[in-house]
């Protein structure tokens, strides 16, 4: 009987194994560094659609009744180079557009400021307590400007993001992200907070609130928005998990319509 209750214990027990630890699949980044001479690789893929139906096309009379846009793939490859310092590199992606306009549709090709964007960073540990943790991500990113009737300009901003997490109990967390990020006329902030918590052995769900302001220097436009994200995941071993993220921008309803974003992740330890 004692050894059936120890084959139990692993079998069901709380935690099966150390479980991986991502970025992923939050916007808020973990605080925890990849141990030293490890590399874990995370990828993730999304789809975006929104209804545009009150926002004509500039120009023309014809009105945008869906607006989809699948990006990908999200990889961001982190080597621990010390206990408590990890080195970070943000490979491209590329996204794909498709409008439908009325009953016409047309699938192109976008590369948007954001897109074919590398970045380089380091991620040091702060704080290491049971409960409260604190580190600091400095990312340095190449950015492509789109201009339609020029030379396309390459340019560079520095991200500084900070990272906290506080464990409310065993199974639960509160964590978020406080970021500026700065180059060639404009500049970034962003914020947010999420809650987390453990269900059955191994699931993780979460949700999250995300605030990012943008202003450009040219255009002397303050640009701003709120996304509400719900997450999981879940490991596979403690190499390897997989995670989901549904998210929507809710504020401002004006310049965002309706709209739902879905996120599929990977990652693994090696």
């Amino acid at each position: 009987m004692r050894k059936l209750g120890v084959i139990l214990f692993l079998c069901f027990g709380f935690p099966l194994w150390a479980q991986i630890d991502t970025d992923r699949p939050a916007y808020t980044n973990s605080v925890n560094v990849v141990p030293k001479n490890k590399l874990q690789v995370e990828f993730g893929l999304e789809y975006f659609f929104q209804s545009t139906e009150q926002r004509p096309v500039i120009q023309t009379a014809i009105r945008v009744t869906r607006l989809e846009q699948i990006s990908g793939p999200f990889t961001f490859l982190r080597y621990g180079i010390s206990d408590q310092t990890e080195l970070r590199l943000e490979l491209p992606t590329t996204t794909f557009l498709r409008g439908r306009f009325s009953n016409d549709s047309i699938t192109q090709y976008s590369e948007s400021p954001w897109n074919r964007a590398m970045g380089i960073g380091l991620k040091q540990r702060i704080v290491n307590n049971e409960k409260f943790k604190l580190s600091n991500i400095i990312t340095l990113r190449s950015r492509r400007d789109y201009l339609v009737t020029s030379e396309r300009v390459v340019g560079f901003h520095l991200a500084n993001d900070l990272l906290w997490d506080y464990a409310s109990s065993k199974r639960s967390k509160i964590a978020g992200t406080l970021g500026f990020a700065g180059g060639k006329d404009v500049y970034q902030v962003n914020a947010a907070v999420l809650i987390g918590r453990v269900f059955g052995d191994h699931l993780w769900l979460q949700s999250e609130l995300v605030w990012q302001n943008a202003l450009f220097e040219d255009r002397r436009n303050n640009f701003r928005f709120t996304t509400f994200n719900l997450s999981a995941q879940y490991p596979f071993s403690e190499r390897s998990a997989i995670d989901v993220t549904l998210g929507s921008i809710i504020r401002p309803s004006t310049l965002f319509p309706p709209n739902l974003s879905v996120q599929l992740g990977y990652a693994y330890l090696f």
